[in-house]
């Protein structure tokens, strides 16, 4: 086999890069020996065998194994391992055919290295203050890789007084959720790869002909060891994520420590978009004025970020209820201990954090005769018995001018007997729990931000309400539903 393999680093861009099914010349010149007989070793073995272990393979193992000799490249061409590794890049969707490809693997050839894009689903931007929330996807039907943005509206609102305390306001909030298809954020077609991997790829976005062009270029990840809490990163060092990029840049981050150089550089939990406007005097012209260039980085988050759990039912991504800045999505983290990871300042004087941290979670339950929380129940109404532990954060992957994306919107640093407060008794929030809360606020363009007293409602791991005491007003939170995004139309 080392004759086999001392060409595969000369012919694996011709096999999986750039989509040619050809045979290698290293193989079509060479004649048929022993190696190409399975009568020893692991070509012995039987077909379904040898499937079962290539199925375990990476695509780049697979194209490195095909380059050995033929029975290995017949194996590595089959098209139920390359429909698994597609359908693998593809969460959001079940794909039934290759299409626009003849085959799966012409398929994920024909869009590597971009099938990140759609196998990490959420994006969210760093543009100022208000950022973007993105949902990517592959659409099987028009063979394209897609991103659009979500958007929200608070419904039907219905203003009322808390039973509880009549001064205080109450408007509804019945959050509807949609993806705004009208307008792509991200579009690539098949093949959209061609050339190098470093440049920048033009997406056609139905804005060209108001003069507004868009490319989409990859990002190279800075090293975990080189990161440091001076650095301006997206996304920022609160927000959980594997990977983090550099959020400025003094050349358009076009410099080769923002771009990959090689493919193992490529970083998959982060890309930026470039957007500009041209003005042409003449339509017949084929040049213009380009002007008003902006450059956008998108980051991802781990999918046990915003999955519950039975432990961290809370955790997941929510709509929230801003009043005049409108619905805005955060990122709600149910940590383990009982202050959450905290890099912000807090300005309260009835409550010191360093009396919270020290309490200890005792086995005090709440009398009462419902039955305890179970794995799987989305409903804490009436189970005042169930004493959650830990803390809630809750940061904004949208914003406004006032709290910016990236930004802790509220924090309740112990949401166990340390933090408790009551158990509801209104009917509006009957059974719900109540702990102490810290909402966050500031002025415009982020000035003089603190944090003010507030209490967390928590009606359900599924929707929460927050008393802002200083402002006697209460606001509601909703966790938005990712499943149902990737059914959108």
């Amino acid at each position: 086999m080392v004759s086999y393999t001392a060409n595969v680093q000369g012919f694996i861009n011709l096999t999986i890069l750039s989509g040619q099914p050809h045979t290698p010349p290293a193989l079509a010149e060479q004649k048929p020996t022993s190696l190409d007989k399975p009568v020893s070793g692991v070509l012995s073995l039987p077909a379904e065998l040898i499937q079962q272990v290539l199925d375990k393979l990476s695509p780049v193992s697979l194209a490195l194994l095909s380059q050995t000799c033929r029975t290995f490249q017949r194996h590595a061409y089959d098209e139920r391992l390359w429909r698994r590794i597609v359908q693998d890049q593809t969460p959001s969707v079940v794909l039934r055919s290759p299409f626009p490809c003849n085959t799966f693997r012409e398929l994920y050839i024909s869009f590597r290295p971009y099938w990140f894009l759609p196998k990490n689903k959420i994006w969210f931007s760093d543009e100022p203050n208000v950022g973007k929330l993105v949902f990517a996807r592959f659409d099987p039907e028009r063979g394209v890789i897609e991103g659009y943005r979500l958007i929200a509206s608070p419904g039907h609102r219905a203003f009322s007084r808390w039973e509880w305390d009549p001064d205080v306001g109450i408007h509804s909030f019945n959050p509807k959720v949609v993806l705004w298809l009208d307008q792509p954020v991200l579009k690539l077609s098949g093949g959209a790869r061609k050339g190098s991997f470093s440049r920048d790829v033009r997406m056609d976005l139905g804005m060209e002909d108001n003069g507004i062009f868009s490319e989409l270029f990859l990002a190279r990840a800075i090293s975990p060891e080189r990161l440091d809490p001076s650095m301006e990163l997206w996304p920022p060092q609160n927000i959980p994520a594997k990977h983090h990029v550099r959020s400025t840049s003094h050349d358009s981050f076009s410099g080769k420590w923002h771009r990959p150089q090689h493919f193992h550089e490529i970083c998959e939990g982060a890309f930026r978009i470039k957007k500009w406007m041209e003005f042409r005097a003449n339509m017949g012209l084929p040049f213009g004025i380009r002007m008003g260039e902006e450059v956008s980085t998108y980051s991802t988050l781990p999918e046990d970020a915003y999955t519950p759990t039975s432990e961290k039912p809370w955790n997941g991504i929510w709509v929230g209820d801003y009043s005049g800045h409108g619905c805005e999505f955060l990122l709600v983290q149910h940590s383990d201990d009982v202050s959450p990871r905290r890099r912000v300042r807090f300005e309260l004087e009835d409550v010191e954090v360093a009396d919270v941290q020290d309490r200890e979670e005792g086995d005090i339950r709440l009398k009462s005769q419902a039955e305890p929380l179970r794995a799987g129940d989305r409903s804490l109404r009436n189970r005042p018995e169930y004493v959650p532990k830990g803390g809630l954060e809750a940061i904004k992957l949208t914003g406004d001018p006032n709290v910016p994306r990236g930004e802790c919107s509220f924090v309740a640093d112990n949401i166990g007997e340390g933090g408790f407060i009551r158990v509801a008794q209104e009917e509006i929030f009957r059974g719900a729990r109540i702990v102490k809360c810290r909402g966050h606020i500031a002025g415009h363009n982020f000035r003089n931000d603190k944090f003010i007293p507030s209490q967390l409602i928590m009606i359900s791991p599924d929707r929460l309400a927050q008393y802002w005491e200083d402002f006697g007003h209460i606001s509601y939170y909703e966790r938005v539903n990712i499943d149902d995004l990737a059914k959108s139309q």
